[in-house]
């Protein structure tokens, strides 16, 4: 048997830990610090309590435990004082907790010297046996496989680093701490909650790449506008705990696209170790209502009512899964901890059908058990608990709440909802104790559980009885909250403050930024109206590409409504801000993402995205010219000409850089990274040390012009557009070292210093209109990437303050949602103008109207396709959403991604 954490020590001077300061620890400081921590416990065998949180001291002594082959009753903060029930039947030898003081391994009873199984190493609450002295029994290779499993098909390596937004005491949070340190990443410690704009700052400057959530997590950010933020570095977003909604599946789904992140949906019970599924990212779309496959080294069997497996698709049947993953089994006290392996096929309590791409669906439960916010919750155990205090009532629920029947009209309902919740941890907001005058039965006589969910007034809301503060506490497990209390120093985790922050938005109807740090007798005196505004930040870069966009736009649309006659030529500068704004973006996002980055498998990762990012741009191109044949605006010669790079097309000039840009910047980011400063100067010299014989020649291929700029026949091309990205990358790093402004200022010098030598040297006016008629970009010359520079700063300059312009307002959610969908608003307009007619002869006004109209339009539909629910075009939005990810999917189904090999077991 190979225990837990065996073999860490092997990752060296690796990082494995990074604590919420900012101070490191390697795997070998990792094994050494552990394995001190529990020498007692290698020298007394027996059984330790250890409360989980997300701090050093409780992992060292996870781990520690493990290595010493020192089983563990895993529990959270508080639970051995809360909860006397687990130290009574359990009897651990060792507590390790801090009990209000700092933390410490301390002996717990007279060492009872009985046999406990050496494959042990875990015991933890299934989800709905909080409280309860039910544990499931995992050994070290249930978890060693499970991690590996996990490890296989999420590719985790070396540099990934997952931040720990669940406890470990929690089966899902606990998988993420095993499977990235056997997999050699590491760790991000923090005891913030992911709806908190301090653990997004933590993630960003700690170069974290994944984050892990419930159902109800992964709501409130849907709620807080986080599909409209970027955040730096995230490569892995993963959802387990329970059913997620389709629609907000396809949300976070299309959101880690945009973003160059994967999103798995995964599905397991703590039985499991918890894995049994996961849905592949490149499939999430298209089988949103699914669990997907099997972990590697699973299996699922869909079995009817009489045995037999179901083989064939969309038959109903009770779900079984196998697998070395597949827990000892259940102890309820002391006396089972010596039993082996008594589980062979787990059977999963669900109802599912294998579809016909052979993926597996939930379709409902074959026995009573809701999973509510990661939580299992068992009807029975509910029913039978009330039953215990004297009340009469049925009890029936789905994945969205409990609903609690009874028939006495006199009954307190609020006491029993405090009970209720504190007992079983029912999320407060997902409880509904419901009155009836006759308990709903069946013809059976059995109790109709249809009928109670169906009841008006079973609509799972707040118990009209119970005030906040009952919901608060209750959720806490507290009988009172005291005034000068907060929400964390009474024990509050980011679990629970995923549920606490929505009982205070429905109590408030708003959020209340800060509101965990307030003692609670602010927070319960806050009215509606004192109760300050929600604060969302918007996301700089997201700002600087809607800008740029609604440039590109109105340059494009004065072409086809004609206004462009109407106005003086100075105009023609600004909207020739926007090719050079989005290269610079393009640049800072690289280094968003990459910054750091440069071994060969993040490349390849890099890779695996960017070329079939390429294919998508390219089919864009070929949508935009579509349109100017069916417009009457370019002819089937000159389309076929566009797509074989051998002329230029109307509007896809930028795109057509682009697609050379995602093809060449995975060699780029390699040479920025490990050449450094002098990688730096190499790529900016060398293009301009011969640029001027490039312009001089007499190649009239626009091909050629295309990739390096010779002949002046096409401009930025692919070479000199680099300039613009590579300066880009380098404001990304300056960024990310918040140094950022500096930089910026001698940049915007140096531009405008070399700008005021070519106006003294020439004339502003023949300046000016070379740029605006495009002429020094054809020809790609310096006085252009000048102008540029300084454009790009101005518009990141604008949307930095913009971006602190903090506001609840949807509207500017709505106004840079353009951003967000940047490819398809760039496509989608240009597609539009292709196809409408050429305004001619129009009053001005008209002509502005026409303008107004098509940048609001296009910015409201763009916002409206990355909703769940459309607000403003509905089917239209939906019809377009669906056909987009058609076409745009093409890209990653001809290059899809390839799960890691997985590696030999440590």
């Amino acid at each position: 048997m190979i225990r837990l954490f065996s073999g860490i020590e092997e990752q060296g001077d690796r990082i494995a830990l990074v604590e919420e300061n900012g101070k490191t620890h390697t795997y070998s400081e990792l094994a050494k610090e552990a394995d001190q921590l529990a020498q007692p416990l290698r020298d007394f065998k027996g059984l330790l309590a250890l409360e989980a949180t997300n701090e050093l001291e409780p992992i060292l002594a996870l781990v520690g435990a493990c290595r010493a082959g020192c089983p563990i009753l895993l529990v959270g903060e508080g639970d051995l004082e809360s909860k006397r029930n687990l130290r009574r039947d359990y009897q651990p030898e060792f507590e390790f907790s801090r009990k209000g003081g700092p933390w410490a391994l301390r002996k717990g009873g007279v060492p009872l010297g009985d046999k406990i199984h050496p494959d042990l190493a875990i015991l933890l609450s299934t989800s709905g046996s909080t409280g309860s002295s039910k544990q499931v029994r995992l050994s070290h290779e249930n978890l060693r496989s499970n991690g590996l499993s996990i490890i296989e098909y999420l590719g985790i390596e070396n540099t990934e680093r997952a931040i720990t937004a669940l406890q470990f005491n929690y089966s899902f949070g606990l998988s993420v701490i095993t499977s990235h340190l056997h997999g050699g990443a590491s760790i991000s410690l923090t005891s913030k909650s992911v709806l908190e704009d301090g653990f997004w700052a933590q993630f960003e400057r700690q170069n974290a790449t994944s984050v892990s959530g419930v159902p109800r997590s992964f709501e409130m950010l849907s709620r807080s506008g986080f599909l409209d933020r970027s955040i730096a570095g995230l490569r892995t977003i993963t959802q387990a705990g329970g059913r997620l909604q389709p629609e907000l599946v396809e949300a976070f789904a299309s959101y880690a696209s945009r973003n160059h992140a994967q999103f798995y949906v995964m599905y397991g019970q703590t039985e499991a170790s918890p894995r049994m599924s996961y849905l592949p990212p490149e499939s999430t779309l298209e089988n949103s209502d699914s669990i997907g496959v099997a972990v590697p080294g699973g299996r699922f069997r869909i079995l009817d009512a009489n045995g037999f497996e179901l083989q064939e698709p969309d038959k109903p049947g009770e779900l079984f899964y196998s697998g070395p993953n597949v827990m000892m089994g259940y102890s309820f006290s002391r006396a089972e901890l010596g039993l082996g392996n008594e589980t062979g096929e787990l059977r999963t309590g669900d109802i599912a059908l294998r579809k016909p791409n052979g993926f597996i669906k939930l379709v409902g439960r074959a026995s009573r058990f809701v999973k509510i916010a990661g939580l299992r919750i068992g009807l029975d155990d509910v029913e039978s608990y009330a039953k215990g205090e004297g009340i009469v009532c049925s009890v029936a629920g789905t994945d969205e709440g409990v609903v609690v029947a009874v028939d006495d009209q006199r009954l307190a309902t609020a006491e029993l909802e405090k009970k209720l919740v504190r007992e079983f941890r029912i999320p407060a907001g997902s409880l509904a104790v419901v009155r009836f005058k006759e308990l709903p039965v069946l013809s059976t006589g059995k109790p109709d559980y249809q009928s109670i969910l169906k009841s008006d007034t079973a609509k799972l809301e707040y118990s009209p009885e119970a005030t906040l503060r009952l919901q608060l506490a209750s959720l806490l497990g507290v009988d009172e909250l005291d005034d000068e209390d907060t929400f964390f120093s009474v024990g509050g985790d980011s679990l629970s403050y995923v549920e606490a922050s929505i009982l205070i938005e429905r109590n408030f109807g708003r959020r209340i930024p800060g509101w965990d740090r307030m003692p609670f007798c602010k927070l319960f005196n806050l009215g509606g109206e004192d109760a300050p505004e929600v604060r969302i930040g918007l996301d700089r870069l997201l700002i600087a590409r809607s800008i740029a966009i609604y440039l590109a736009m109105t340059s494009h649309a004065f072409i086809q409504f004609r206004v462009w006659e109407l106005l003086p030529g100075v105009f023609r500068l600004v909207t020739r801000m926007a090719t050079p704004s989005f290269l610079v973006i393009f640049g800072m996002g690289l280094a968003r993402s990459y910054l750091g980055r440069s071994d060969d498998q993040t490349l390849a990762k890099f890779s695996r995205w960017s070329l079939p990012k390429a294919l998508t741009v390219y089919i864009a191109i070929i949508l935009t010219q579509a349109c100017a044949i069916v417009g009457r605006k370019s002819s089937i010669e000159e389309f076929f000409n566009v797509l074989i790079f051998s002329s230029p097309g109307l509007y896809v000039d930028l795109l057509t850089i682009y697609c050379g840009l995602y093809f060449v910047g995975p060699f780029l980011v390699r040479e920025l990274e490990r050449q450094k400063f002098f990688g730096l100067l190499l790529l900016l010299i060398l293009p301009w040390a011969f640029w001027p014989s490039l312009t001089s020649s007499t190649n009239d291929s626009y091909f050629l012009g295309l990739l390096y700029g010779s002949g002046g026949v096409v401009g930025p091309s692919v070479l000199h557009a680099t300039t613009f990205v590579i300066f880009g990358y380098a404001l990304g790093a300056k960024g990310k070292q918040n140094n950022l402004f500096g930089f910026a200022v001698v940049l915007f010098v140096a531009s405008a210093l070399y700008l005021a030598y070519a106006i003294v040297n020439n004339s502003l006016e023949e300046l000016g209109r070379g740029i605006a008629n495009m002429h020094l970009r054809k020809i790609n010359h310096p006085f252009y990437y000048a102008y540029g520079i300084l454009s790009a700063l101005l518009v990141l300059g604008l949307s930095q303050l913009l971006s602190r312009v903090q506001t609840a307002y949807r509207g500017w959610r709505i106004v840079f949602g353009i951003g967000a969908n940047s490819l398809f608003a760039f496509t989608f307009g240009n597609m539009l103008l292709n196809l409408g007619p050429v305004v001619k002869v129009a009053p001005a006004w008209s002509r502005f109207l026409l303008w107004a109209l098509f940048l609001i339009g296009l910015s409201l539909l763009s916002y409206d396709i990355n909703q769940t629910k459309p607000r403003f075009f509905g089917p239209i939005s939906r019809g377009i959403k669906t056909v987009t990810r058609i076409i745009f999917g093409i890209g990653p189904k001809i290059f899809p991604r390839k799960a890691k090999q997985l590696e030999p077991p440590l």
